[in-house]
Formats: structure tokens, C-alpha cells, sequence
């Protein structure tokens, strides 16, 4: 092995000796430029979300008022038969009266039909007063009802809407003077969701709930007369159309 061949050797066995701070350097700048972005952007979503929930409000603002139209199914409880089961139709009139964030508080007035039926307190109740159900009729209600609903409960636009309040309602004995009328104010709850399909129009789905007592039929055999003290309970689906405007 001559002279040149040793050099070789040797340098071939010398270890490579890599420059660290180089890399080291560019992986501080890196590490340090990523905490500043992650840093900014942390910084920048509140103002975003604030961006985005004025602009939710914006859009409540400009257009408060709504009108909604139902149709759905409604059961009057101790009825004869079938007979408080019936097709129901409610309309209402709305207003949002401040929007935050996550939620819209309002008012609403709703007007919805009632229905006609029979009403079968007892045998004993039937055949002293004639023989036959007695025919009833409730008189279309009015309500008045805090409404509260949601923002979108996901990347869909559905919502949830919760509404509650006070009904007015009257039930009247027809042709019939042996049984008093009755007139009477009863809580109200609605409760469901609803599906955007536009920006001003959106479809609903609710159950509804107007509460009360049970009719509490009373006799009186010798007079032959008869007293009701609350009007029949009812539960119901409602399924509707909402129009902002």
C-alpha cells in the first residue's frame, strides 16, 4: 500500500461530522413560527365567533316577525269512543324579542280550532239526564306562548324550539240546559324541532300539551242537572310551516 492508499483509508475510516446547528436552528425557527400561528389563530376565534354571533343577531333583527301555520292530530281526553280524536289547525303570529348567541327569546299568538263530540261521564250520569252521550263542542282556543329556540344543533340546520304559556279555552253543552258551559285558562307547553329550509322559511315538528284536570263530572239525580269543573285535557302533534318577515 503506497502513500495515497493509506491517506484514503484513513479518511474513509474518519466519522462524518454533521453540522447540527444548522438544523437545529431551522427546527427552533419552525417550532417557534407554528406556536406563533396556533397562538393567533386561538386569539382569533373568540373575535370570530362574536363576528358570527352578531351577525345571527343582525339577521333576527331584521326580520322578528313570523308567521307559522300547523296541521296535526290532537286526542281530548275522556271522551266517548273515538270522539276527541281529531284533525287540528293552529295559527300564529311571533315575534323575536332579542336574539343571543345560542338562543331567540319571543312571543307568539296562536288561534286553533277546537272540535265537536260526545262526552259520557257515567250510565248512571246518561240515563238520568236523557239516555244519550251528551254533545259537546270546545270553541277554538287562544294561546299566548314564550317561545325560546335554539341556534343549529349541528352542521345541519336544525334547531330546537321549546314554547310555553297560557290557553283560553270554552266548552259548551249543546242544546242543553241542564249542564253549565265552561270557560276556562290552562297551561301550554310545545315542545319540538325544527328545519331551516331557507333563510326565512323553515318546517317544524312539535308535540302539544295543554294541561288541565280531568271534566270532574258532578250529578245532581233530583234536579237533574249536571256540572263539569275543567275542560278535557289534550295531546297532540303539530306539524308546520314558518315564514319570517
Amino acid at each position: 500500500m503506497n502513500f495515497d492508499q493509506a491517506a484514503l483509508s484513513a479518511r474513509a475510516a474518519k466519522p462524518v461530522q454533521i453540522p447540527l446547528v444548522s438544523h437545529q436552528t431551522t427546527l427552533t425557527k419552525l417550532l417557534r413560527n407554528s406556536g406563533l400561528l396556533i397562538a393567533g389563530v386561538a386569539l382569533s376565534l373568540p373575535a370570530f365567533a362574536g363576528t358570527m354571533g352578531d351577525m345571527y343577531k343582525e339577521s333576527k333583527r331584521a326580520h322578528p316577525w313570523s308567521i307559522t301555520a300547523s296541521m296535526g292530530y290532537t286526542n281530548y281526553q275522556d271522551m266517548y269512543r273515538n270522539d276527541g280524536q281529531t284533525p287540528v289547525g293552529r295559527l300564529a303570529f311571533g315575534h323575536d324579542c332579542y336574539a343571543f348567541n345560542q338562543a331567540t327569546l319571543g312571543l307568539e299568538l296562536g288561534v286553533q280550532n277546537g272540535n265537536t263530540m260526545r262526552f259520557f261521564p257515567s250510565q248512571t250520569a246518561i240515563d238520568t239526564l236523557g239516555g244519550l252521550p251528551i254533545q259537546t263542542t270546545v270553541k277554538p282556543m287562544l294561546d299566548l306562548l314564550v317561545t325560546l329556540k335554539s341556534a343549529s344543533l349541528s352542521t345541519m340546520p336544525v334547531y330546537a324550539q321549546l314554547k310555553g304559556g297560557i290557553a283560553y279555552r270554552r266548552w259548551q253543552f249543546n242544546d242543553r240546559d241542564s249542564i253549565n258551559d265552561k270557560s276556562q285558562i290552562a297551561g301550554e307547553v310545545q315542545a319540538g324541532l325544527g328545519y331551516a329550509i331557507s333563510e326565512r322559511a323553515s318546517m317544524n315538528l312539535f308535540y302539544q300539551g295543554i294541561y288541565g284536570s280531568s271534566p270532574n263530572f258532578s250529578l245532581n239525580a233530583v234536579a237533574e242537572t249536571g256540572r263539569v269543573s275543567n275542560i278535557p285535557v289534550q295531546h297532540g302533534v303539530l306539524l308546520g310551516m314558518t315564514v319570517t318577515v
